[in-house]
């Protein structure tokens, strides 16, 4: 696999101008008639967020509509997962899932929501994830970080977008690779409402370390505000070289964390909302301002077709599923 080149600076503004531009395009007859509504699930700052913000800005270019990028937080992402499960399915309001919305959190408790009933339109990208601390923190490695887990139960604390979400697997997963007995217990779990206020945690040393999104953590890694101590990727990302993968410290299972987004819509959504957005996302494939985008925060553009994302979603949940179960992660 190519390294992945990145960059912090200037998303925001590239963000905040394409969509002023691409929000006054002519609306076209049909649908729509108006702006489209894309949720994401968990609060501002975080991958969720950000691959919502990037679709909204693009996305116009080729619906002749505004797209409006609205964070619905809480409970892991249910509460915005629901209120798109819920609402009307004219295509109007759609929901930017996750893999803890539709994979995760589904294998691990009950939800008011049935995940394949959303109308899938397509996966968006997928999230290459990092370990960090802060710099103020003492662990320079991570077998610092581990030897510290193992010498004191419980104490050691790490935070996550939520119960449910990849960042709290991830934690435990971490500590099960390096055979520390109870990993489930081993450190302290501190949930927030979402991946943006998980890695401001780790920034402020509200906690000792995050295992996250790596789009969530770049500007701040960048910036050696936070010290990244482990990448899931096969290789080394380029802009973080230094940065060992799971692999080479000997905890390859870990490469399963991953995160990843994708476009859904409402039980039985009109059908043709749904067909233009399934050519919206074919489109935005080939489209360089989007994948330029995608890659500066530090994801994999991976548009699938319906078919495709409905197969990937599965085999995700069944990969959820059977770690949950090993580490012993149930809700009941």
């Amino acid at each position: 696999m190519r390294g992945i080149k990145l960059k912090a600076t200037g998303w925001a503004l590239a963000l905040t101008a394409a969509f002023a531009v691409s929000s006054t395009a002519a609306v076209a007859d049909g649908y729509p008639k108006k702006p489209v509504t894309i949720v994401a699930p968990y609060g501002p700052g975080g991958a969720s967020d950000m691959a919502t913000r990037t679709l909204a800005a693009s996305a116009p270019n080729y619906l002749q509509q505004g797209v409006l990028s609205v964070n619905k937080a809480g409970a892991g992402g249910t509460i915005g997962s629901t209120f798109v499960y819920k609402a009307r399915p004219d295509g109007y309001t759609l929901l930017l899932a996750r893999v803890a919305t539709h994979a995760v959190s589904p294998a691990m408790k009950n939800l008011p929501y049935k995940p394949m009933e959303f109308t899938l339109l397509g996966l968006l990208e997928k999230n290459p994830f990092v370990c960090a601390t802060s710099i103020e923190k003492p662990y320079k490695s991570l077998k610092d970080l581990l030897d510290a887990i193992k010498a004191n139960p419980g104490k050691v604390t790490y935070s996550s977008a939520g119960v449910g979400t990849l960042l709290q697997v991830a934690g435990v997963m971490l500590i099960d690779e390096a055979g520390i007995p109870d990993a489930n217990k081993a450190a302290t779990h501190v949930p927030y409402k979402g991946g943006g206020p998980a890695a401001l945690a780790a920034l402020k040393g509200e906690v000792d370390f995050v295992c996250t999104n790596l789009s969530a953590l770049i500007g701040h890694i960048q910036a050696g505000k936070l010290r990244a101590l482990v990448t899931t990727m096969p290789e080394r990302v380029a802009s973080i070289p230094d940065v060992p993968t799971a692999r080479e410290l000997g905890y390859p299972g870990l490469e399963v964390a991953v995160g990843w987004s994708a476009l859904v819509g409402p039980p039985k959504m009109d059908e043709e909302a749904t067909k233009k957005w399934v050519d919206v996302l074919a489109k935005l494939k080939d489209d360089k301002s989007w994948n330029r985008m995608t890659h500066k925060l530090g994801s994999i553009p991976t548009i699938l077709s319906p078919e495709e994302t409905r197969e990937f979603i599965e085999h995700s949940y069944s990969k959820m599923n059977a770690l949950v179960e090993k580490l012993n992660m149930k809700i009941k």
